[in-house]
């Protein structure tokens, strides 16, 4: 079981709240919060002031004891870092006595160091000033409580810092490849992404790779390759084996690659046809037979929409691609999935709400060309509207997205919700805008006046 390391409620006399994050789960700390903490602990040491609440963030107000005669009063750590005190008796004599000894004391400070300041210091220990660190690079902006901690040049720091670094990954990455019963051949270069040349005694060239796809890698990239490539191989034709067993047909021919035509009986009294296997993994089966189905599925449809009474203005060509339907309703016809049809969508102004249909309506006046009930090829989901030279989506959401309702006991209104946020989410990710018209209130001139106004704040 992994120890527990104690965390302490109190940092330099101030008491923490449990939910600041000062600890890491190991037990150190995390640098960003002590550093904030550092700062307030200072000035309340200089100023003699007592902090009497929990700390939380330099955003949520403290309880601050002045010692001013004053009762304690709430701030905010930000803004008491900024030099504000007591309210009552307004006297920040102590801030201004320790900001004054301060700016006198600074640049003493830092002439000591063989460092050069550049700009006067400023209201507060917070406020950047520019120092010239006499080190070959730029003067930098530095906080003087920072400075006065030890911070220096950064770019100094990171060079310090990187020879440290490449100095212990350059013994450890040697180390690394000899336990593999490698050879490195050439020195370790500045950093991890720097190739090196290695013999990987397998037979094949040394080969170049970068430290940090080494430790990645189990061996020479060539022998990866191949066995990589085996593998997937035989994966694919044990799958396309077991494909052709539970659809009864036969192989008669050698499997090469997914990509690379097949011959198989498909036992359908028809002769053997040769299909990529990849295509037959997806269910691809006897053209001869397949047109027979198509024809089927043709003859069904155009039975299907006799018999509702309208009439298929275009071409069958199978269950997924559109065709123009009259729905004989005195709306203009409409492409439709067959499919859909089947499942009993109709004419989508005929069930069009008085809010898609004012927007449609503007939308004709305008000439702007969309596409009414539009859904993405291969999806199921349906938007109310696509607008098609600006690339948005206008879904209009009535009361039952935002609370529930009697009229949609289909579905809860956290289902509707989570299924909105799913149809936003796919529609961003194909790269369209979105617009989302707020029509809870089924006021069809409220629900016009919110889309224009989406509208016009879309970039063009």
């Amino acid at each position: 079981m992994e120890k527990l390391v104690p965390i302490e409620r109190t940092y330099r006399g101030i008491n923490v709240d449990v939910k600041l994050g000062l600890y890491k789960k190991n037990g150190q700390f995390n640098n960003l919060v002590k550093k904030s903490l550092d700062i307030l602990a200072d000035l309340l040491q200089e100023n003699g002031h007592e902090l009497l609440s929990e700390y939380l963030r330099s955003s949520k107000k403290v309880l601050i004891d002045f010692k001013c005669g004053h009762p304690p009063h709430w701030i905010k750590p930000n803004n008491y870092k900024n030099g504000q005190g007591c309210p009552k008796c307004g006297d920040r004599s102590s801030s201004k006595k320790q900001s004054q000894k301060a700016r006198e004391e600074f640049p003493l400070l830092v002439a000591s160091n063989g460092h050069k300041l550049l700009t006067t210091y400023g209201e507060n220990c917070e406020e950047k000033v520019l120092i010239d660190f006499k080190c070959d690079h730029e003067p930098h902006l530095i906080r003087p409580n920072d400075y006065k901690r030890g911070d220096r040049c950064p770019k100094c720091g990171d060079i310090e810092q990187a020879k440290k670094l490449s100095k212990k990954a350059r013994e450890s990455f040697k180390s690394f490849v000899e336990s593999k019963g490698h050879i490195l051949l050439t020195s370790y270069g500045k950093n991890r992404h720097e190739k090196v040349l290695i013999d990987f005694r397998c037979g094949h060239d040394p080969h170049w790779i970068s430290p940090a796809n080494y430790k990645g890698f189990k061996g020479c990239p060539e022998c990866g390759i191949v066995t990589v490539a085996e593998k997937k191989k035989c994966q694919s034709k044990e799958y396309l084996l077991s494909v052709v067993s539970s659809n009864k047909h036969e192989l008669l021919s050698e499997y090469v690659e997914n990509n690379v035509k097949v011959l198989i009986d498909f036992k359908c009294s028809h002769e053997p046809h040769w299909v990529t296997a990849s295509n037959y993994k997806q269910g691809y089966g006897c053209p001869k037979c397949a047109n027979n189905d198509v024809g089927k599925a043709k003859d069904k449809l155009i039975s299907l929409i006799s018999v509702n009474d309208h009439l298929l203005l275009s071409e069958y060509k199978d269950a997924k691609a559109k065709v123009l339907t009259d729905f004989k309703c005195g709306h203009i016809p409409h492409w439709i999935s067959p499919d859909n049809y089947k499942r009993g969508r109709r004419c989508p102004q005929c069930s069009e709400s008085k809010g898609e249909k004012i927007i449609r309506e503007w939308l004709e006046s305008k000439n702007i060309a969309h596409t009414c009930q539009f859904s993405f090829s291969k999806s199921r989901k349906r938007y109310d509207f696509m607008l098609e030279t600006e690339c948005a989506i206008v879904e209009v959401h009535g009361l039952q997205h935002y609370e529930e309702v009697e009229f949609c006991k289909q579905s809860t209104l956290k289902e509707r919700q989570l299924n909105d946020k799913k149809k936003r989410q796919y529609a961003e990710a194909k790269g369209f805008k979105y617009i989302v018209v707020d029509y809870r209130e089924h006021d069809p001139k409220f629900a016009l006046r919110r889309f224009i106004e989406a509208y016009n704040k879309l970039p063009f």
